[in-house]
Formats: structure tokens, sequence, C-alpha cells
């Protein structure tokens, strides 16, 4: 039986997000599904990292944590933007990294 592979949506891709996005993307576990940030610039780059598949891409994180194929979410926001941590935590399983 072929091990599960699974989707994970990075919330926040500029610097360390990026360097989290590329860790799914390396990662023999998991796929980059989806990638989210305000800045379309930072999504462009999550997208172009050495092997990326990204499915879906998106300003609105709330669409992610609603979106059932995405088993894991990788919140990394600033400090003060706790609210995404935390409506993420309420749905799928989250690492939240601030700072």
């Amino acid at each position: 039986m072929p091990e599960k592979i699974y989707n994970v949506a990075v919330i926040g891709v500029s610097g360390m997000g990026r360097h989290h996005a590329l860790s799914a993307v390396e990662n023999p576990h998991t796929d980059l599904y989806a990638v989210c940030d305000l800045i379309p610039a930072n999504i462009e780059k999550a997208c172009a990292l050495p092997g990326a598949n990204v499915k879906v891409t998106t300003d609105d994180y709330k669409s992610l944590v609603s979106d059932p194929k995405v088993d894991i979410s990788i919140v990394v926001t600033p400090d003060g933007m706790c609210t995404v941590s935390m409506s993420s935590l309420s749905e799928k399983p989250t690492i939240s990294v601030t700072g």
C-alpha cells in the first residue's frame, strides 16, 4: 500500500514562509498544494520554487482553511496575526511560526 502524500498549504510565503514551502516540496511525504499571501510577488516566488507543483494560490487564507484537500497548514505570519493561526488550528493540523 503506497504511503499517503499530505497536501500542505503555506499561509504567508515571504522570507521564512518560502523556506517552509520549500521544505514541503522537498519532503517525500508532502506536496506543496497551496500558497497564500497578500503580496502577489511572494506567491509567484513560492510557485517558482524548484519542484513546486502548486495547485491553489490565493490571498484569502480562509479559503484554504475550508479546503478539504488541505491536510496540513503552515502559518508563517508576522506577530499580531494570531487570528490566522487560531482559525487554522480549529480546522486542520497547523504549524504556526511567528516573528
